[in-house]
């Protein structure tokens, strides 16, 4: 217990963050992001072993943020646990855990203010962060285009 807490504080004063803001290659944590049509943009933020769905939740808003600085709407939050295993060796066995990785993906809709009315914003200044190694994005966002029908060609977005 005493060795857990003393990493813990030597993580904080080293400065590694406990989640750390960043793209993810579909191997490390961070964040996904990828606009679709009708000016919508899908987004998630996969966590490590650390994360908690606050400290998630805040990574998410923040790349949110920075996708649209004047505002968005959220079409759509959930929130998600991905369960896995590794085999690792315990006590010298080799032995397969479970593994539970948190997740907060959505669609937001960028939007500014102008004079008062609310005005679509075009997001194609953005560098998406889609990984196509990531099959469990790219997964997510064809579900959300083809299935959920959140955000259509048209710019409609059905609430």
């Amino acid at each position: 217990m005493q060795a857990s807490l003393l990493a813990f504080i030597g993580l904080n004063l080293t400065g590694c963050s406990l989640l750390p803001y960043q793209a993810s290659d579909g191997v490390k944590p961070g964040y996904h992001d990828m606009p679709l049509p009708g000016g919508c943009i899908v987004l998630d933020y996969v966590g490590n072993s650390f994360a908690t769905f606050s400290m998630l939740e805040n990574a998410w808003l923040q790349r949110a943020q920075e996708w649209c600085p004047t505002g968005f709407d959220t079409v759509l939050k959930e929130k998600d646990i991905r369960r896995g295993s590794i085999r690792s060796p315990v006590n010298g066995i080799d032995t397969t855990l479970g593994t539970q990785t948190r997740i907060i993906y959505g669609v937001i809709k960028c939007h500014t203010v102008q004079a008062g009315l609310l005005n679509e914003t075009p997001v194609s200044f953005k560098r998406p962060q889609a990984s196509i190694n990531d099959p469990s994005f790219m997964k997510l966002a064809v579900e959300i285009w083809e299935s959920k029908g959140i955000c259509k060609a048209d710019g409609q977005t059905k609430k």
